[in-house]
């Protein structure tokens, strides 16, 4: 967003802009006083902020300008500049969720009565428990294909077989090349890996005592007590990977491609360095204030997976950049005067002495404008101008 108003200069200061300008000569050289000329105050929204609101939500708040300074105000102190060529950008900031992704619910298909279940936010890994049936333990493999069928001799070949072997083999229990075929060979690598876990050795694998899944995953609820029946969830897990979920406005989508490097503020000022890892498809969703409106979803991944210690399920602020012009002179927006006729200038300084040069804004962002146009003076890159502080 562009904040572009600019206040209008009193009659008086506009009549000694001109009368010091007549004064320095023909070339507009003025010597620098001592003390700094009087300055304009600029009611301009020199960076466009985004304010956070719920469920990702942003409004545009400008900036307030100081108002015009009195003849009997305090001077105004002032610094300089440097005239530079780059890009223009804002700061575009959301609201988002730190947490854990990738929320499912966990079952089995044994019949039975739960008797054992971890404690919240334990992590379990391949081959690792998850629960216990009758005290039988349900434990997590990984795999892409999702478990269907128990696995004993005589079964027919399958992928899910080679996924059971990869898993045999990573645990340390099966020697060969993995494949489709359930042979001996599979049989006595479950064999020996029920006896290290203290099991009946029976080479057979029933369907419900183990899931496959792609990794890890972590507790983040017991839904199904001991002493309760299976068959329906009894585990609520996600993945071990933070990450920071946003519903950003549809409008502002093109500040968050995929591998945008962003930075996430926690409540309590701790900041994470973060990458858009998933942009979904744009959808309509409802706000706080009944109103739908077209949201992007987005997932951002902490660089460093320890980011934030134990804080979790907590709002955090995102900060985007948003390129709004590419390699444009640029001056910052506190050098900019009102000059005669509604114009705007800018005081350059040249050793010793200044010289107004007018010119013609364009965009603005980050503290920083745009020049279009130099319409009378000459301004160019590395050129020192005077600034308010």
């Amino acid at each position: 967003m562009r904040g572009r108003a600019m206040a209008d200069r009193d009659t008086r200061d506009s009549r000694d802009v001109l009368a010091e300008s007549e004064q320095a000569g023909t070339e507009g050289d003025t010597e620098r006083r001592a003390h700094p000329r009087r300055r304009l105050a600029i009611g301009i929204v020199a960076v466009a902020v985004l304010a956070v609101l719920g469920g990702g939500a942003a409004v545009v708040v400008p900036a307030l300008a100081q108002p015009p300074a009195e003849e009997s105000a305090p001077r105004v102190h002032t610094a300089t500049g440097v005239v530079s060529r780059g890009d223009i950008a804002e700061q575009v900031r959301t609201g988002g969720k730190l947490g854990y992704g990738n929320s499912r619910a966990l079952g089995s298909a044994l019949p039975g009565t739960v008797t054992s279940v971890p404690a919240v936010g334990t992590v379990i890994g391949r081959g690792e428990e998850l629960f216990r049936i009758d005290d039988q333990p349900v434990v997590l493999l990984f795999g892409a294909l999702p478990a269907w069928r128990g696995f004993e001799a005589g079964m027919s070949n399958g992928r899910d077989v080679r996924q059971l072997e990869e898993n045999l083999r990573d645990l340390g229990f099966f020697q060969r090349e993995p494949d489709e075929e359930f042979t001996w060979w599979t049989a006595e690598a479950i064999r020996n890996w029920q006896k290290a876990r203290g099991l009946p050795r029976t080479g057979e694998l029933p369907l419900g005592s183990f899931m496959f899944g792609p990794a890890a995953v972590r507790v983040k609820s017991v839904d199904t007590g001991p002493g309760s029946p299976s068959g329906g969830a009894v585990l609520t897990v996600t993945d071990t990977g933070k990450q920071i979920t946003i519903d950003l406005d549809a409008d502002l989508a093109s500040v968050a491609a995929k591998d945008t490097k962003v930075q996430a503020s926690l409540p309590d000022g701790t900041i994470i360095d973060a990458t858009v890892t998933s942009v979904g498809a744009p959808s309509e969703k409802e706000g706080e204030d009944g109103k739908k409106t077209m949201k992007v979803p987005l997932v951002l991944t902490p660089d460093d997976p320890a980011a934030g210690g134990d804080v979790i399920d907590v709002t955090v602020s995102a900060s985007f950049t948003r390129i709004l012009a590419t390699g444009v002179l640029r001056v910052p927006v506190l050098a900019l005067l009102a000059g005669p006729d509604g114009t705007t200038q800018v005081e350059v300084v040249d050793g010793k002495k200044s010289r107004l040069v007018t010119i013609t804004t364009g965009t603005f962002g980050d503290g920083l404008v745009e020049v279009v146009k130099v319409v009378d003076g000459k301004l160019d890159e590395g050129d020192e101008v005077v600034v308010a502080q």
